[in-house]
């Protein structure tokens, strides 16, 4: 069961046509799998995604783990998968599990 406290939202597209996965609140245990759920029904179409993670006011080692599965999958069927919107408190965490390096932050 999803958390109470996440919403994630698809748009069809930014300015470089790629689709944009806006996601807000916790991703968490409760919440990563509607995440991954959400990347995996996009997995056929082989385009370059966007996750904009400026709303997320948490994440877990679950949440870090699907992070990873998302751009493992991306780079296994040849697609990038960028984070945009990692503010501070994101970065600390990726920083401090030693993942800062591991994703394209859209910088």
């Amino acid at each position: 069961m999803a958390s109470e406290h996440y919403h994630v939202e698809v748009e069809p597209a930014d300015a470089a046509g790629s689709p944009v996965v806006t996601v807000s609140g916790e991703l968490d245990i409760a919440s990563a799998a509607t995440l991954l759920g959400t990347f995996e029904a996009m997995r056929p179409f082989r385009h370059p995604v966007v996750l904009d993670v400026s709303g997320v006011s948490f994440i877990d080692s679950f949440g870090l783990r699907t992070l990873l599965a998302i751009r493992d999958a991306g780079a296994e069927d040849g697609y990038t998968v960028t984070l945009r919107g990692a503010g501070a408190d994101f970065r600390s965490v990726l920083t401090l599990a030693g993942l800062v390096d591991a994703f394209d932050l859209g910088d």
